[in-house]
């Protein structure tokens, strides 16, 4: 025989279960939300495919880094981008720090917090060529960041690319 408290609890549960149901429905994420999974949607991604983005209303194709190895090595060792610009999607927000070993040209870095750029690093130097790794200057971002975007040099100026613009991945 089931006792009344036993009875009220079990109520109580259903209660809570059609109540949590309901609540599903009407409440929505708020619209932040979908920037914050961003990242977390990029870093899912096969490491070194290519996605569409938009960024100032221009449509750039971008190569994803997501494995430490790949962020690792970047763009070193090549002569050219090879798409519009490499996308590095970092585990961790934080301030990073880039630095330009075996780089064959310069680029631009921007810094993005998710989908938003906090600042940009313009027409960061190719180092000379046998510039040892202890000499390498590095470049840090000024803010956390976990998403960094690489373009060819002055790239950012000519697309018109500032602070506060927000790309979107293009599905």
């Amino acid at each position: 025989m089931m006792t009344a408290y036993r009875r009220q609890m079990i109520a109580l549960a259903a209660a809570l279960a059609f109540a949590s149901i309901l609540g599903w429905q009407w409440f929505q994420p708020p619209a932040s939300y979908e920037a914050r999974q961003l990242s977390g949607d990029l870093i899912a991604l096969p490491d070194r495919s290519r996605i569409q983005i938009e960024l100032s209303g221009q449509t750039l194709t971008v190569e994803i880094v997501n494995r430490p190895g790949s962020i690792r090595q970047g763009l070193s060792g090549r002569h050219e981008i090879g798409s519009d610009g490499m996308l590095f999607i970092m585990p961790a927000k934080t301030h990073h720090s880039f630095w330009m070993p075996d780089m064959n040209f310069d680029i631009d870095i921007l810094w993005f917090d998710e989908d938003t750029l906090t600042e940009i690093t313009p027409d960061v130097p190719a180092p000379p060529p046998g510039t040892p790794n202890s000499e390498l200057p590095l470049y840090p971002s000024k803010q956390p960041a976990n998403i960094i975007l690489e373009l060819p040099a002055g790239q950012a100026a000519v697309m018109g690319i500032k602070a506060g613009d927000s790309f979107k991945v293009i599905k």
